[in-house]
Parts: structure tokens; sequence; C-alpha cells
């Protein structure tokens, strides 16, 4: 016995669409993979990252079309770098139930707990097709909203995690609760809006990002200055507000408010490697596109000082600040930086420039400064033009 195709919507999860078919021709899934798939002990994921060809020819598509159209897997692999990304999709676009991609899979299922869909989807989708079904852009880590029509998705009871022993059931008949009922804030539209692009995001390796993204999208949106250091405690703050303290609790976000900062101050850390879920790179740059008002404190780190105006105890605080600064930006591997904007992320470039004369301590890291790979044009010691600007004459 063979099927004809029963074809997927537009946005529809493979698993959907596989409900479908067995609604179609009166079959469960464990009958649908032993007899149809050649998987007798078949388990399907709700959101997962499965062997896509055997699933094609039933479906009436190709596999990479299944793959790119109907999987999480462009989300999944939005960050990764291209050698994962390699082996991903190699993984995938074969004919062997893939082990790698489970692991995968984590970046696209994160704090998704129950089936979620919108009310006003589905009755588009009943008036248009006379059935409903799950969506992709509705199950993703952080989407609490509808990227269409701009409410909140209605959350279920079936688990994501118990796909295979869920009934047959479409949206159109399960039962749903909105996740608020209040109006979305404007950043968690803008959540699920990235988090839709990058599902539908163009097929290939993704392009590789920097810190370097994150602090030119918050210059042009007014938080951050050029060459300013940022303020780890006031971004976490920020990502709070605009995201409220309940949507950040329950995805698992949450900071510990300190002058170190979290991962989101991590992100923005030149010279930063680690790898971040699709999820936190999506929260970051939403926030960040938000453009500042001028009654928001925005994101420079302004030094406090030392109290008082005693310039041994001025240059003693300026001189470690710079210290440790010098070490940080070396570490980090950064280049290009001016004086000024060296001494501008401690707070203390007017200080420097109005009094260096009296700052012998501060006079020394700004020579080792300028001798660095770290300044914009790196002088060596004994020049004429260093000296004179780094040893103000007395």
């Amino acid at each position: 016995m063979t099927l004809d195709a029963v074809r997927p919507y537009t946005d529809e999860l493979l698993t959907s669409a596989l409900v479908r078919v067995c609604r179609h021709y009166l079959l469960s899934m464990d009958t649908l993979g032993r007899h149809f798939l050649g998987r007798p002990k078949w388990h399907p994921r709700f959101i997962g990252i499965p062997a896509i060809a055997p699933m094609a020819e039933i479906l009436g598509v190709s596999a990479s079309e299944l793959l790119w159209k109907h999987t999480v897997f462009p989300y999944a692999t939005a960050y990764v770098d291209e050698a994962t990304y390699g082996r991903a999709i190699k993984s995938a676009l074969s004919d062997v139930e893939p082990a790698s991609n489970g692991t995968l899979a984590q970046n696209a299922i994160l704090s998704i707990e129950y089936w979620r869909f919108c009310h006003r989807c589905v009755t588009e989708d009943m008036a248009r097709h006379g059935e409903s079904y799950w969506r992709r852009s509705h199950n993703l880590p952080g989407v609490w909203v509808c990227s269409t029509h701009h409410v909140y998705l209605n959350t279920t009871d079936l688990s994501v995690a118990l796909a295979s022993r869920a009934p047959l059931t479409l949206p159109h008949e399960a039962d749903g609760k909105p996740i608020r009922v209040r109006r979305p804030l404007p950043v968690l539209t803008q959540i699920s809006q990235r988090s839709a692009l990058l599902i539908n995001r163009t097929q290939g390796a993704p392009p590789r990002w920097s810190a370097d993204l994150y602090r030119t999208i918050a210059q042009e949106s007014g938080w951050l200055a050029a060459d300013a250091e940022l303020n780890a405690e006031a971004l976490s703050k920020l990502i709070s507000m605009k995201c409220g303290r309940a949507y950040i609790s329950n995805l698992g976000l949450a900071e510990r408010v300190s002058s170190h900062g979290g991962w989101s101050a991590l992100m923005m850390r030149p010279g930063t490697k680690v790898p971040f879920v699709p999820l936190k790179h999506v929260v970051l740059t939403s926030v960040l596109r938000t453009p500042k008002t001028d009654r928001e404190p925005g994101l420079v780190h302004r030094s406090k000082g030392p109290s008082g105006s005693d310039v041994r105890q001025l240059d003693r605080f300026y001189g470690s600040q710079a210290e440790r600064l010098l070490r940080r930006v070396l570490a980090n591997g950064e280049t290009g930086l001016t004086t000024d904007g060296f001494l501008r992320r401690i707070g203390c470039a007017g200080a420097y420039h109005h009094r260096g004369e009296a700052l012998p301590l501060l006079r020394q890291v700004v020579l080792r400064f300028r001798a660095s790979p770290a300044s914009v044009r790196p002088l060596a010691p004994g020049a004429k033009l260093f000296r004179n600007e780094c040893w103000p004459k007395g």
C-alpha cells in the first residue's frame, strides 16, 4: 500500500503534517512509522530535526524543502559555526536517524513545554483549508506572541515531550488558554518577528556574529556611545524592563544584577567566542533595537571615581582602573582604540587631559597602551610624538 502525498501547509511543522497524514488515512503514528517509514520503533518528537529523506516522499516535497520549510533546522543552526552547520545538514538529509542533531535541536526547544497556537490563525485556517495545523513560528523559544496578528498565543495541555503518545490533535480541537490577557509588550512582538525571520532564513550556512555587531546596534539606537565602556548592570535591568520580569524568569534568562553582568554583557564583550542559543541573540537584538528615549539612562558605564579632589587618590584610583582595562583590552584582542576612547571607558578622559601632569600612575598606563597593538596608531616608546602626548612637560 502506498499513500498519496498530503502536502504540508506554509510554515507547518513536520509533525503536524504527519498528524494530518494519519488522520487522512486513519493510521496511528506507530503504524505510519512501522509500515510506511520503515521504523518499527519510531517515536516522533513534536519539535525536532529527524532524518528527512524517508518522510519527503510521503509529503510530496523534496528533502531539502522539508528540512528548511517544515522543521526548526533553520532556527537551530542560525548562530552555529560553519563546521557544526556542515555536520548538521549532512546528518539531517541522510536516511539514518541523526544522533548528533538531538543536541542541536535543544536550541529550538528551550523552555517550550506545551504546544502553542494562535486563535486568529486557526480561524483563518479553518476558513481557507477546513482544518488547522501547528506552525513552526508559534512553537519557538521565547515566542509568546503571533508574529502575524500580534496577539498572545494560546498554550495547550499537550506536552511537547510526549508527542508520540499525544492524540492526533490539531489546534482547532485543542483546549488552549492565552499566555497573557493584556496587550503584548512591543519587545515581545519584535522577538516573535525576529524569530520568524530566523526560521525562514535563506538556506545555507549562517553569517558569523560578533560582539561588535551588538555594540553597533546599541550605538545606532542611542544606548551606547562609541568607545564607551558597557554598564553591564544597566543592560541586565534594561532587558528585564523591556521584556518583563515574568518573561525573563519563565525562560531562564534572569541574570544576577552586578557590575560584572551575565550572558548579555558577555555577548557584547569584544573578543567573545562563547556560543549562545538563538533565543539570547533574538532577545538582545530586540531590546537593543528599541530606540532610547531621553528619560532612559542608557548603557554607558560612568565611573564614580574616588570622593574628594586629592590628586594622589585620583591617580591611584584611575591608574588601577586603567591597568585593569588595558589587560582586558589586550586579552580580548581589541584594536583601533584611540587614547581618548580608551580613557572614556573608565571615565577619566577629562581628568587626564586637564590634570595629566599630576597623574603619573595613569600616564604610565597610557604609555603602555599607546605602545600596544590595541592603539589605533601604535608608536614606539621612544618616539617624539609619543613622548609629547603621553608625558606632558612639567
